[in-house]
């Protein structure tokens, strides 16, 4: 039950982020609109592009693991690219001061943390019993 909600969760996730990832790449004002509230001018094209491109790399990644929910590999790496989005969200507005407490912030801040804590939690549920039906299947040596 618990490793349908994980995929389905992951696999919706992956898909928005995919859809921002458009909106970078075609207008990178709404970054300085919904992110970068208080360093508006440090927001260039090329800071969309770039934006666009690891948004895209992350939906990416978060689809084939809602796809491969079984991947352990796959699913460390989203679990990972979970809590890098968690940290730069955080830095952006306690460290660099670039970003304001708004909801194109708060968002990615409730989603990252709320998805890391899911695929925690899903963890030993998912692959626990994977290594379990692993063992079982494993040829016993014979004793001399």
């Amino acid at each position: 039950m618990l490793e349908t909600v994980v995929r389905v969760w992951v696999g919706i996730v992956g898909l928005t982020a995919l859809v921002t990832s458009l909106q970078c790449f075609v207008d990178s004002s709404f970054l300085a609109e919904r992110i970068y509230t208080l360093e508006k001018d440090a927001v260039t094209p090329a800071l969309g592009r770039l934006f666009g491109t690891w948004t895209c790399l992350a939906g990416v990644v978060r689809a084939m693991c809602a796809l491969n929910i079984n991947s352990k590999p796959l699913y460390i790496a989203t679990l990972f690219s979970f809590v890098l989005a968690l940290a730069y969200f955080a830095a952006e507005f306690l460290i660099f001061k670039t970003a304001a407490l708004t909801v194109g912030v708060i968002s990615p801040l409730i989603v990252a943390g709320g998805s890391t804590v899911l695929m925690l939690i899903a963890y030993p549920g998912i692959f626990n019993k994977q290594d379990m039906s692993a063992e079982s299947t494993k040829p016993q040596s014979k004793k001399h």
